[in-house]
């Protein structure tokens, strides 16, 4: 297959013959983070998003690293961990930690 889909960044389809008879297949194209978090300062107890997007096909996950180990994060709201939001970003609903749970200081990093 021939790649007229290169530079293309998201999902690429193309229409072609296979064997004489008309064919459709999807290329992969490698994930890229296309938006990195940038530095963030909160208080304790507040709210923090750190914002994160990747783009490929199929669609990558986000995972995200603190202090360059894999962080373990939310399933659901409210929880003291931070959350995946579905774009990717890590969203806290108390950061900070404290007496109320763990320090959420540290480098983060989002790995598609």
């Amino acid at each position: 297959m021939s790649s007229s889909c290169f530079g293309v960044t998201g999902f690429c389809l193309l229409l072609g013959l296979l064997s004489g008879g008309s064919g459709v297949w999807a290329e992969e194209i490698p994930p890229r983070i296309v938006h990195q978090p940038s530095d963030v300062v909160v208080k304790v107890g507040q709210t923090a998003t750190l914002f994160c997007r990747a783009e490929g096909s199929p669609k990558p996950t986000v995972e995200w690293l603190h202090n360059g180990q894999p962080l373990e994060t939310a399933k659901a709201e409210g929880q003291l961990q931070p959350m995946v939001l579905s774009e990717g970003s890590l969203f806290f609903w108390n950061a900070g930690g404290g007496r109320h749970g763990p320090s959420h200081e540290g480098v983060y990093t989002c790995v598609a």
